[in-house]
């Protein structure tokens, strides 16, 4: 499988490009499972955040990121990507990322029950 290639921005700014086997975003309700076995912190459920996480970065300088709850994180594949990542939400659905593809996460307006 080809090296995934994605540029990480945080309410519009800039913030790396990640290589490697995929990125994690999670709560910190869902910090414990593949966000934790892909190097990412343990968070409390009670702290107000959204955690990054490279997947087998190709960078050592590549480190787990903990973002504020209200931030806004784009995904975005590169006009000098080679491969084409797969984006899934939960595990469900499969979808394929092309150039210029963007993957938009925000905060939810409401709790889930």
């Amino acid at each position: 499988r080809p090296i995934v290639r994605v540029d990480c921005l945080v309410d519009g700014q800039h913030v790396t490009q990640i290589q490697g086997d995929g990125v994690i975003l999670s709560t910190p309700t869902g910090s414990s499972a593949y966000n934790t076995a892909a190097g990412g912190g343990l968070v409390a459920p009670s702290v107000p955040c959204i955690l990054l996480t490279a997947v087998a970065p190709h960078s050592l300088s590549m480190r787990p990121l903990v973002l504020p709850a209200d931030a806004t994180v784009e995904l975005l594949v590169p006009p000098q990507s080679r491969s084409f990542p797969l984006a899934t939400v939960d595990g469900r659905g499969l979808a394929r990322m092309k150039v210029g593809s963007r993957v938009r996460v925000t905060k939810a307006s409401s709790p889930v029950p």
